[in-house]
């Protein structure tokens, strides 16, 4: 088992197996504490570190499903991101073409040689577009984490 996406597949399904289990253990806590509750309350020591047990047991079982929840969060975050990604990608691409298309239509019907300051100021504006929008997408996508230096030099 040394595909990766073997192992991801036997790793969710033993974390599912777990996940089964411990909500077995919660209910049958749930269900043990509300028995108890209505008993006559007449528990000695081992009553108390088997509740001990039973707690530590809910609480694995909680610690479990929370880290189980995480991880199907950075699952559906990655998968977001992916595609995202992939319509930015092809949004620019098309953008680009659109644009220069219609750059060669206007040159094209006024018959003119565009002077070398229109060339650069058309290049220089398409390189920035693409520059700024993939920027921004990626900021977007993948945050920076922790103290910006901007704010630490404002503060000062």
């Amino acid at each position: 088992m040394t595909d990766p996406r073997q192992i991801a597949k036997h790793t969710a399904s033993e974390l599912r197996r777990k996940l089964a289990l411990a909500s077995e253990l919660e209910s049958s806590q749930i269900a043990a504490t509300l028995t108890a509750g209505n008993g006559s309350g007449s528990g000695g020591a081992a009553d108390g570190s088997e509740n001990e047990q039973d707690t530590e047991t809910a609480l694995a079982a909680v610690s479990l499903r929370i880290r189980f929840l995480k991880a199907e969060n950075r699952k559906q975050d990655m998968e977001l991101r992916k595609r995202l990604a992939t319509w930015a990608i092809a949004f620019v691409g098309m953008q680009l073409l659109v644009s220069n298309w219609f750059f060669y239509i206007f040159i094209d019907n006024n018959k003119v040689a565009p002077s070398s300051e229109v060339m650069i100021a058309w290049l220089s504006a398409s390189v920035i577009e693409v520059i700024g929008i993939l920027l921004v997408i990626a900021r977007s996508l993948f945050p920076v984490k922790g103290p910006r230096p901007e704010k630490e030099s404002a503060q000062l």
